[in-house]
Parts: structure tokens; sequence; C-alpha cells
């Protein structure tokens, strides 16, 4: 049986996504703390990716608000995704390509 490329992208995502944990490097009571704050479920001393899978920027900046970096990176197009998500639940405009760059300046996911 042949998949859409689209859905096999999606079981290979959701499947890696499910290995992999994210941190507050070197710091456990921020990683749960961050964690939490993003909506996910801390798991130990880690928060399970899949949890926040659509919040991984979120995570690294309240990492960063700690003075720590995630080891669980988000591209640039993901943080894109949630920038413009978090202005459109406050009923603000989507933010054209130039002012997306200029938000995203100082990202470090």
């Amino acid at each position: 049986m042949k998949f859409p490329t689209s859905t096999s992208l999606l079981f290979l995502f959701t499947f890696i996504s499910t290995l992999e944990a994210c941190k507050c490097a070197g710091n456990t009571e921020g990683t749960i703390a961050c964690c939490k704050s993003v909506g996910g479920s801390p798991s130990g001393d880690d928060c399970p990716a899949n949890s926040i899978s659509q919040r991984l920027s979120n995570f690294a900046s309240c990492c960063g608000s700690l003075g720590q970096r995630s080891d669980c990176k988000c591209p640039v197009g993901c943080a894109k995704e949630e920038l413009q998500a978090a202005r459109k639940a406050v009923g603000l405009g989507a933010l054209n390509d130039t002012e997306v760059l200029v938000a995203l300046d100082g990202y470090v996911g």
C-alpha cells in the first residue's frame, strides 16, 4: 500500500517527535516549569517534544528567560507559525514576511 507523501512525512515526524525530549540545558526545575508553561506534560526531567510540538519556540524562549538554552530546536518556520497563531489568538492580523523576519531576528530556538 502506497501512502501519499504528506501522510508519510507526518507519520515520520510524529514517530521522531515521540522519541525526542526537550530540556533547558542543566536546569531540571526550569525544564519542568517551561514544559508546563507551554502546556506540555513533563516526564521526569524531560519535556517530551510530542507534548509541545506546536510550541517548541515558546519552550526555547522560556528556557532563554532562565538563562538557559533549549536542546530542542524549532526551525524558524515553526517559530513563524507560532508567532502568527499567537497574533491571531488576540485578534491581530498576520505579519508580512519582512515583519516576521524582524520579529524573529533574535530567535535562537
